[in-house]
C-alpha cells in the first residue's frame, strides 16, 4: 500500500460522525493498525504504526487522563524510590469492569485500574477551577495513591526481569510486598502529587489526608519500618523505599542487611564471611516468616479494627527481628569468650606479662591448647633441658613408666653434675 492511500484513509477516521460510539472507533483504529503493516517502504511503514498509536493513545479514555499523568506517576514513582529499573511496559494501563482489585500491575508489566480509580482522577482534571467537597478531594487523592501504588510494584534492580516478578507472586511473599509498596505511597503522596499533577491541582490533592489502603498489610509494613527505622537510625519512608525497589523476595533481606552493619552486629562477626551471611539470613527468616503469617481479619471486621491489628502485627515483627539481632551478639560474644588458659598470663620477659585480648580467640581455638610453640622451638628446648631426648612425635612413656622416671630423675638429681646413665634412667630412654 502506497503512502498516500493510508493518508487518505487515516483522514477518513477523523470524517467520521462526532457522536460515534466507542465500539465503532475501536473497529475504525483496529482496521488502520492492519493498514499500517501494509504499507511500502519500511519508514513509511513505521511512520504509519507511530500514526496509529496516537490514535490509540488519543481515544482511549485511560490513556488520555490527564494528558500523559501515568508516564510521569511512572517516573516520579521511580525517582522517589530510587529504583534503577521498572518492568513497565510504557502506556500500558488498562481498565475494565471485571477488575477485583482497584490498582493492579500484571506480571508481564501492564498496570490494570478500575474505574474507582480511573474517575476521580479524570474528574480531577474536568472539574478543574471548580468547587469541590472533601469527600471528593479524598477519593482523588486516594485514587493515586492506588495508582501510584501499582507502579511500586513494578520498581526493581537494574538486573530485573519478567521472570523475577514471577517469583513475586509467591503467595508467602505478598503480605510483605503489597504492605510496603501501599506504605510507602501513602506515606509519600504529597511528594508524588508535586511532580505529577499542576500545582493548583496537587494543592487540592494534598488538602486532606486519605485512609491507609490494603488496612491488613500496609499498617504491619509502616510500623515495621517505623520500629526497626528507630532502632539503626533511617527514616521510615527511606527504609521503606529501600524495600520497595527490590523484588518482594528480597525486601526482608533488604532490613536484615541494615539491622545486621548499623546494630554493630557486623563487628562481633569475626569467623569469616560465612559466618555474617548466616547470621543475616536468620534475621531475614524472622521478618519473611513474621509477614507470612499475616493473615486478613475474618470478614465483616471493620478497617479501623483491621489497621490497628495489622499495626501491632508489624510492630511484633519488628521486635522479634530486634530481638534476634540481639540473640546473635550474645552467641558471637560467647563464641569470643576466653578459656581458662587463654586468660593465663603469658610470660614475656622479666616482669613483663600479656593477656589475651578477643582478636586473639578464633586462632587459639583453631590451633588448640598445647599447640602454640612451634615443633622447632620445642625441639630446641628438649636439647638444652635433655640432649638426646626425644624429637617430635615419638613413643611416649606409659603412665606406670613416667611414675618410675619422676622416682628415678630425682635420685639422678642428687649426684649432682654426674652424667645421666642410659641404661638406669628411665628419664632418658636408651638409643
Amino acid at each position: 500500500m502506497e503512502w498516500d492511500a493510508f493518508i487518505s484513509e487515516y483522514r477518513q477516521f477523523f470524517a467520521r460522525p462526532t457522536r460515534a460510539g466507542q465500539a465503532e472507533e475501536a473497529v475504525a483504529v483496529e482496521r488502520l493498525r492492519d493498514l499500517a503493516e501494509t504499507v511500502d517502504g519500511a519508514m513509511e511503514r513505521s511512520q504509519a504504526r507511530d500514526y496509529v498509536t496516537n490514535l490509540e493513545y488519543r481515544n482511549d479514555p485511560v490513556r488520555r487522563v490527564g494528558d500523559g499523568l501515568w508516564e510521569r506517576l511512572h517516573d516520579a514513582v521511580g525517582a522517589e524510590t530510587g529504583a534503577e529499573s521498572s518492568l513497565w511496559q510504557y502506556g500500558k494501563v488498562e481498565s475494565g469492569p471485571d477488575l477485583r482489585s482497584r490498582a493492579t500491575a500484571d506480571p508481564d508489566g501492564r498496570v490494570f485500574l478500575s474505574q474507582q480509580v480511573i474517575k476521580p482522577l479524570q474528574d480531577l482534571y474536568d472539574s478543574r477551577g471548580l468547587p469541590s467537597t472533601e469527600q471528593e478531594r479524598i477519593e482523588r487523592r486516594t485514587a493515586l495513591q492506588d495508582a501510584a501504588r501499582a507502579f511500586v510494584d513494578l520498581t526493581g534492580p537494574e538486573e530485573h526481569q519478567v521472570s523475577d516478578r514471577l517469583h513475586d507472586l509467591d503467595r508467602q511473599y505478598v503480605p510483605i510486598g503489597f504492605g510496603t509498596a501501599a506504605a510507602w505511597s501513602h506515606g509519600r503522596l504529597d511528594q508524588l502529587a508535586d511532580k505529577v499533577l499542576p500545582a493548583d491541582l496537587a494543592a487540592e490533592v494534598k488538602s486532606v489526608r486519605s485512609p491507609q489502603p490494603i488496612p491488613d498489610f500496609a499498617p504491619a509494613a509502616e510500623k515495621f519500618a517505623e520500629r526497626v527505622g528507630a532502632e539503626i537510625g533511617i527514616e521510615t519512608h527511606d527504609l521503606l523505599a529501600r524495600m520497595t525497589r527490590e523484588p518482594r523476595p528480597r525486601q526482608a533481606g533488604v532490613a536484615a542487611e541494615l539491622l545486621f552493619e548499623r546494630s554493630g552486629l557486623s563487628e562481633l562477626v569475626t569467623t569469616g564471611r560465612g559466618a555474617g551471611a548466616e547470621a543475616r539470613w536468620e534475621i531475614e527468616t524472622v521478618i519473611n516468616q513474621g509477614f507470612a503469617d499475616l493473615k486478613p481479619l475474618p470478614k465483616g471486621t471493620d478497617s479501623d479494627t483491621r489497621r490497628e491489628v495489622s499495626g501491632q502485627r508489624g510492630v511484633a515483627i519488628a521486635e522479634s527481628a530486634v530481638a534476634k539481632v540481639g540473640e546473635l551478639g550474645e552467641r558471637y560474644r560467647s563464641a569470643q569468650a576466653p578459656t581458662a588458659q587463654q586468660r593465663a598470663t603469658v610470660e614475656q620477659g622479666p616482669g613483663a606479662q600479656r593477656q589475651w585480648s578477643p582478636q586473639q580467640a578464633p586462632a587459639a581455638q583453631q590451633q588448640g591448647a598445647g599447640q602454640e610453640a612451634k615443633a622447632g622451638d620445642l625441639e630446641s628446648l628438649r636439647e638444652v633441658l635433655a640432649p638426646g631426648a626425644p624429637a617430635a612425635g615419638a613413643p611416649r612413656l606409659k603412665a606406670g613408666e613416667a611414675a618410675q622416671g619422676r622416682q628415678g630423675g630425682g635420685q639422678a638429681a642428687g649426684r649432682g653434675a654426674e652424667a645421666p646413665d642410659r641404661g638406669t634412667n628411665p628419664d632418658v630412654p636408651s638409643r
